[in-house]
């Protein structure tokens, strides 16, 4: 008893020192992230992401961002006078790459640390800069999206509250190897590497798919990504809202992903353009929600926060590998069948399915995990 109490009295006076999910400050920071994934046109097309979120992790959050934001500044100005290809793919690819991967993991490190209860919610909310800058962008001539990326980034810059980070993790290795130990958080890198092959690839597609079997004008192509952008800001929002109220993250990406992979079979079935609408309408609803998933699963795995930084990098540095090998693969299939979609179709629609298994099984190992930690605490109230 007097043990008890003493522990007691120490909890309570012992600082708060994460997610609180009130305040001014908390919800400031999912404007931040907001304006960060803005900014980066979506965090598959990123990297640097492994490096960035171990610095994070050892406290260099303001170097990181404020490098990215550099990076990013000078890669969309440098555009300008990108006249060749290797001058094009210096300043979108590398340069800008580069600066959107170093801003991403710090956004959303930044978003998990303020939130527990309301993570997905928040992560959601800020996770819809992504189909909005691909809307507004799209529109958008480059003079507007550099005065954008110039006083979006200010603004990010200005309005970040990072939380201190413990002076050991200073010391920790650039990538914690140790994590791949932990079975849930294997299962789920290795799931959401395999479904990311299709992730991407599918909507890299869509457009070449509805000029070259449907006859589709090019204009009405790209209407078909509109559509699949509009309803997955509908997805991001909902779908983690339901992650915070119902059963969490985990199992919630493992139910998207497999209405994603019943989407691709429907896709082979696909003859006219209103089939075409109706179904960029339903995928890009669940497309948009696995990708904010992807985020809020592996902030929920992760349970040591003081390592955070470093786990979000390592998963998303495997799935932008993912992004880069499904695109060429897809390419690779279309030529193959000259010029048809089938085998491209086929390969997105394993993949998903072979991700459902594996992300679905790190979601029964986290959930024996709960069970087990959750006996000991009771033998351990009990003694």
């Amino acid at each position: 008893m007097g043990t008890e109490n003493r522990a007691s009295g120490e909890d309570e006076n012992k600082p708060e020192e994460f997610p609180v999910d009130r305040g001014g400050t908390a919800w400031l920071q999912v404007a931040v992230g907001f304006l960060a994934i803005m900014n980066c046109f979506g965090f598959f097309s990123a990297f640097g992401l492994i490096i960035s979120g171990r610095l994070v992790d050892a406290g260099y959050f303001y170097p990181v961002m404020i490098g990215g934001c550099a990076l990013q500044l000078i890669g969309i100005f440098g555009a300008s006078f990108a006249t060749k290809y290797w001058s094009i793919f210096l300043t979108q690819g590398i340069v800008l790459g580069l600066g959107s991967g170093l801003m991403w993991a710090p956004a959303m490190w930044l978003i998990a640390t303020h939130f527990d209860r309301k993570k997905g919610l928040a992560i959601g909310i800020s996770s819809t800069g992504s189909p909005i800058g691909a809307i507004v962008f799209t529109a958008a001539g480059l003079r507007v999206m550099r005065a954008f990326f110039l006083v979006g980034n200010s603004i990010l810059l200005a309005a970040s509250s990072p939380r201190p980070p413990p002076e050991h993790n200073r010391r920790a290795p650039l990538v914690e190897w140790q994590a791949f130990k932990q079975l849930d958080y294997s299962l789920f890198c290795a799931g959401t590497f395999i479904s990311a092959l299709a992730v991407w690839s599918v909507v890299y597609y869509i457009p070449a798919f509805g000029e070259m079997v449907l006859s589709l004008p090019p204009t009405t192509s790209v209407t078909t990504l509109i559509i699949m952008n509009s309803s997955g800001l509908l997805g991001r929002i909902l779908v983690l809202w339901l992650s915070d109220h119902f059963y969490g993250p985990l199992p919630n990406l493992t139910i998207c992903t497999l209405l994603c992979a019943s989407c691709i079979f429907f896709w082979l079935y696909i003859i006219n353009l209103t089939g075409l609408f109706i179904w960029a309408g339903f995928y890009g609803f669940f497309w948009h929600a696995i990708q904010t998933l992807f985020t809020a699963s592996c902030a929920g795995i992760t349970r040591d926060r003081e390592k955070l930084g470093a786990r979000m990098g390592m998963c998303f540095s495997l799935i932008s590998l993912s992004v880069l090998i499904g695109a060429l693969m897809g390419g690779a299939l279309v030529q193959a069948d000259g010029g048809g979609y089938l085998y491209a179709q086929v390969m997105a629609g394993c993949a998903y399915v072979v991700g459902v298994a594996m992300v679905g099984s790190a979601w029964l190992v986290q959930e024996k995990s709960s069970s087990r930690r959750g006996r000991e605490r009771g033998r351990l109230k009990i003694f």
